[in-house]
Order: structure tokens, then C-alpha cells, then sequence
């Protein structure tokens, strides 16, 4: 009875072999065989913050971020499509220059779209697109007494430029990638300058208020620069994020810029369609 309960161990193990076996066969088959790549980015920096609505100083002082990133190509396209996606929050602490007032920023972004890549050479992968997607944001001056906030609404479409590439570290392969984003047309929410938010909520005095977003008065722009190593089975990232945000409507200016230190990690997953 022990030897034939040994057989069957031995059985049940083959089969638990080969049905792996057959699976990893259909997995590497070009048909079947879909990457999706995630990325988590934390980024440290400096940030100079400035809102006309709240006042007409620069505000300067340390920022945070963190941005989930993931690409994967479209059922369609044979391979030619991808489609990315961008989440990203930030927080930010400036200072005016006299020391005296502080202003707390804070936003989140949601990013989604297709871009067309190309593959010039072995080692190089370029794509280009558009995104859509809309974020939110406030910033608070705690001097003011009247208007301490200034909120934030916007949906835009953008432009995404990527570049990437590959090359041999260490047996292993490695990669380069810059991003590039800038928004092309959109809307966005904002007061006028020396309209209260209790006359916009409590009131219902409305003046125009969303208005259409464009780059000559809204001329923005994301880049991030990053070396992926790869390490334990994923990718550890360093880079450099640049992300430019400013605005110029009913006479209120507002800009938010920011310089940041980035690391992170990126994963690919295999997955059966």
C-alpha cells in the first residue's frame, strides 16, 4: 500500500510538471502572450510656488510626489499601439521670502491615451500619441483671512512623446527613458481676480468661470528622465522629473514648478487574453 501510494505521489507530481510545462509553452506564444508593465515613481524636490489670487509673492520650499505609471499594448494594432496610463499626486510646502507665510499645495492627476511606436533600430522604441484625463488641486496661504484657498478643476488633452533605450549592463538588459507631456486644449475652473468663493458658492455669482485652456494661456509641461536597472526580477528606477504648470486667467497668474529627485521600481506581467 506504501509503494503505491508513493506511485501516485509520483504521478500526481509528473502531471503537475507537465501541465506547467504545456503552460508555459502557451504563454510564450505570440498570440497569447500579453506585457503589461507597471511603474511606481517616488519623487523628492523643490517646488516655487506662485497664486496671484492669493498673493504676489513667490512661495519656495520642498515637494513631494508619487506616480503610477503602466503601459500595455491595444487588443488591436499588432503590437504598433500601446496604451498608457498616468495617476500622480503631489504635495508641496513653500515659503514666502520674508519668512512670515506659508502656502500648502497639493493636486492629484488622472492621465489615460493611446500613442503609435516605432522600432528604428533593436535598441530603440519611440511613440508618439495623445492622452486625456483631468486633475484637481488646492492651495492654501495660511496669512489670508478672506480667501485663504484657491481650488483647481481642469480636463485637458495632451501630446506624449516617448523615447527609449536599451542596452547591456552587467549581462542583463538595461534602458533609458524620457517622457515628454504637454496639454494641447482643454477647460479648466477659475475665479476672478478678487471674486470670492462665497460669492461663486453661497451667492451663485457666476462670471465665466470655466473657461477654455489652450497653450498661450495655459503652457505646461512634464518631462521625466529615467535609468532602469534591472534588479531581483524587476527594474529599479532613478531619474529626474520636471513638471512646469501654469496659467494666466481673468487676470490671475499661477505657477507651480517643480524639480524633483525620482526612484522607483517597474514590473512586467505576463498575462493570458
Amino acid at each position: 500500500m506504501v509503494y503505491f501510494h508513493y506511485i501516485r505521489l509520483r504521478l500526481a507530481a509528473l502531471m503537475i510538471v507537465a501541465t506547467a510545462m504545456v503552460a508555459t509553452v502557451h504563454a510564450t506564444e505570440p498570440d497569447s502572450l500579453r506585457t503589461v508593465e507597471r511603474q511606481w515613481m517616488f519623487g523628492i524636490g523643490h517646488t516655487n510656488l506662485l497664486d496671484t489670487y492669493l498673493s504676489m509673492l513667490e512661495y519656495k520650499g520642498p515637494s513631494l510626489s508619487v506616480t503610477h505609471r503602466t503601459e500595455r499594448p491595444a487588443h488591436w494594432g499588432k503590437g504598433r499601439v500601446g496604451v498608457i496610463s498616468h495617476y500622480t499626486a503631489q504635495a508641496a510646502l513653500a515659503q514666502s521670502p520674508t519668512e512670515d507665510a506659508r502656502m500648502y499645495d497639493m493636486s492629484v492627476r488622472a492621465m489615460g491615451g493611446l500613442v503609435r511606436q516605432w522600432n528604428p533600430s533593436p535598441r530603440w522604441r519611440l511613440a508618439a500619441g495623445a492622452m486625456a484625463g483631468g486633475a484637481m488641486g488646492l492651495t492654501y496661504n495660511t496669512r489670508n483671512g478672506n480667501n485663504p484657498a484657491q481650488a483647481r478643476f481642469e480636463a485637458s488633452v495632451d501630446a506624449e512623446l516617448l523615447a527609449e533605450y536599451s542596452f547591456p549592463l552587467f549581462k542583463k538588459t538595461a534602458r533609458l527613458r524620457g517622457e515628454l507631456q504637454a496639454p494641447l486644449l482643454g477647460v479648466a475652473f477659475t475665479p476672478r481676480f478678487g471674486q470670492s468663493y462665497y460669492e461663486l458658492v453661497s451667492l451663485q455669482m457666476r462670471d465665466r468661470n470655466v473657461i477654455f485652456t489652450q497653450p498661450g494661456n495655459a503652457p505646461c509641461v512634464r518631462f521625466a528622465a529615467t535609468l532602469e536597472i534591472p534588479l531581483l526580477g524587476a527594474r529599479l528606477n532613478i531619474g529626474f522629473l520636471s513638471d512646469v504648470r501654469q496659467s494666466k486667467f481673468h487676470g490671475i497668474k499661477h505657477h507651480c514648478w517643480q524639480n524633483q529627485f525620482v526612484v522607483g521600481y517597474t514590473r512586467h506581467l505576463f498575462i493570458r487574453r
